[in-house]
């Protein structure tokens, strides 16, 4: 992945970056994020990745104002961000056409393009987006840390501020 504004920075960093972020620029009280455990990696990101998980916290916030939750996991070269709400949960509608641009039950135009974009960003990394119902609604982000690895261009320059942020 190698786009217009790429960040280099790790793993760690990058998420617990962009929960705050999110955090701030929502106001959202309520918001439980629990982030990657482990070693810590290099990695070069752009805003893609950025968009996706936004989009995904965005959406959760709209269905669930009261609670939002989202946990990364980085497990057998894999990255696997998760994003919960407690709302009514996605329409069976819009999961049995999940990826369909314009598909969505919410009323006003353009609705229905946010997860549509996503998807397709998350299989330019390799990955995938799937969607379920669980006591609300459940966005999994999944894609190889291979996407994000540094290559020879993008040698890390510690420009990533120390991370260790679980939260």
């Amino acid at each position: 992945m190698r786009g217009e504004a790429t960040l280099e920075t790790t793993l760690h960093t990058y998420f617990y970056n962009l929960a705050e972020e999110w955090r701030n620029a929502h106001f959202a009280h309520a918001f439980e994020y629990v982030g990657p455990s482990g070693e810590d990696v290099p990695i070069v990101t752009d805003v893609g990745l950025h968009q996706i998980v936004f989009n995904a916290l965005d959406n959760a916030l709209e269905a669930s104002p009261g609670w939002v939750g989202m946990s990364v996991t980085c497990q057998d070269g894999w990255v696997q961000v998760e994003v919960r709400d407690r709302g009514p949960g996605f329409d069976p509608a819009v999961l049995s056409g999940l990826g369909t641009p314009y598909l969505s039950t919410k009323p006003g135009p353009q609705r229905g393009l946010g997860l549509f974009l996503s998807i397709n960003v998350a299989r330019t990394l390799g990955g995938t987006v799937t969607a379920y119902n669980q006591q609300g609604a459940v966005i999994l982000i999944r894609f190889p840390l291979s996407a994000l690895a540094m290559d020879d261009e993008h040698a890390f320059s510690g420009t990533a501020t120390p991370a260790d942020h679980r939260g």
